[in-house]
Order: structure tokens, then sequence, then C-alpha cells
């Protein structure tokens, strides 16, 4: 459903990268999607799933932008300001800017401009591969930002941090939309079950004949009321001796 949002995070213990916890969110999306206001949109639910978290981070890496933006704020400077905490924005794709592209080898960089202003850097995170887009968020310079994006890495194009995030999330969103799955063919199973049929609710009288009808129904036929000469014969009539 493109009305429900769901969001997922991950601690992790640095530089050994192990995970510490992880916690989960979902609410109904109550902002359309306009470009460039992401956090006004997952903000919410971003902000859920930090809330539920029982460790502290020290660091945050987001998917999405920070200075690289068209208002140069974009989701990771949103989320770092209200959560007071530093935050990276790691990007699949270019929002704003211009830049030439890195070399080819891991660990190559390329400076992201935007009206003058070196808003960002484009990193090489795996030979011959797509670059991300690096950005700072919120209490961090550009170069600390990708040093510690670097030492993220771990032979994938995006960082284990929101690589594993981003996993997490879809494994939510698939088992909540195979439920719903489920709940729909119920409903349509019951819907096509036929209906039990209802009589009509009858008058003292005529349900007191029905009774009447029915009592005498399970009552034993009488025999012949002609027995032969010296026999009896018996039925539930009372005085019915012959």
């Amino acid at each position: 459903e493109t009305d429900i949002a769901f969001a997922g995070v991950i601690v992790y213990r640095f530089p050994e990268m192990e995970e510490v916890e992880r916690r989960r969110a979902r609410r109904k999306l109550r902002f359309p999607y306009v470009p460039g206001l992401l956090s006004f949109r997952e903000g919410p639910v971003l902000l859920a799933a930090f809330a539920r978290l029982r460790t502290g981070p020290d660091l945050i890496l987001i998917d999405g932008h920070g200075r690289a933006h068209p208002r140069l704020f974009g989701i990771a400077s949103h989320m770092g300001v209200l959560l007071d905490k530093p935050t990276i924005g790691c990007a699949k794709s270019l929002l704003v800017g211009e830049h030439i592209e890195p070399d080819l080898k891991w660990g190559s960089t390329s400076p992201l401009w935007l009206k003058g202003e070196r808003v960002g850097e484009v990193l090489r995170t795996r030979d011959h591969v797509k670059p991300i887009y690096v950005t700072p968020g919120h209490r961090v310079s550009l170069d600390s930002a990708v040093e510690l994006v670097k030492r993220c890495c771990d032979g994938f194009r995006i960082p284990k941090p929101t690589r594993e995030a981003d996993h997490y999330v879809r494994r939510l969103r698939q088992a909540y939309q195979e439920k719903r799955n489920q709940m729909a063919k119920g409903k349509r199973q019951m819907a096509k079950r036929p209906k039990q049929e209802t009589r009509k609710p009858k008058s003292k009288k005529q349900e007191a004949r029905l009774f009447n009808r029915r009592s005498l129904s399970f009552l034993p036929k009488p025999k012949s009321r002609n027995p032969k000469p010296g026999g009896y014969f018996s039925s539930s009539f009372p005085n019915s001796r012959a």
C-alpha cells in the first residue's frame, strides 16, 4: 500500500560493524510525495523508529541527502537537527548539483558542486560500479563524512548500515503485504459462502399449531380397528382398548 510508511533503524558497533540492535516503525502517511520535501513525508516514521532504540547512536547514516539539496537542507540534515545527532547523507542517486565522474577504482572521489558551493562528494565504493553521493547532514564535516562512509563499506556498492536497513524495511513491507493479502482472501471466501435462510417470526397461534402437528407426526399409527376374535390392539390414544 502506498499510504503506509515503514522505517527501520539498525545500530552497529564501530569500527567492528557488529549489529547491536534494530528497531522498526510503521505509520500512515499524511504528507504527499513532493520532490525535495521527503523529510515531511518520511520523517515522522523515522522518528518513531529512533524513539524505540535502547542504544543511543553517536552517528547516523541516512539513505538520503544532506547539504546536496535545493534548500541545502535534506532529510539527513532534518533528522540530525531533530535528533540532535551528527548525521551523514548517503544517497544512491543524484538530486541536485554537478560533478565529474570519479576514477573507476574503489575509494575514488569527485566534488559535488551546487551554486559554487561544495555540498558533497561523489564516492566510488567498488571498482567499475556506479558511485554513491555522500553529503554532510548535521554536525559533521564533509571530509569526515567521506572517511566514515569508506570505513562502513564491505565490498558492496552501498555501505553496510544503510544497505542492511533497506533490506530490513523491504522484509517488513513484504510481510505486511502478505498478511493483508491473506486477510483479503479470507474475506472473499466468507463472502462466497451461502447465507442461511432465516424464517419469519410466526404468531403464537401459528407456533402452537405447528407444535401440535410436529408432536402428532411422531406418534405411531394406530393398528386396524378390526382385530381378530379374542385379540387386543393398543395405541397411544387413551381409552382405546376394544
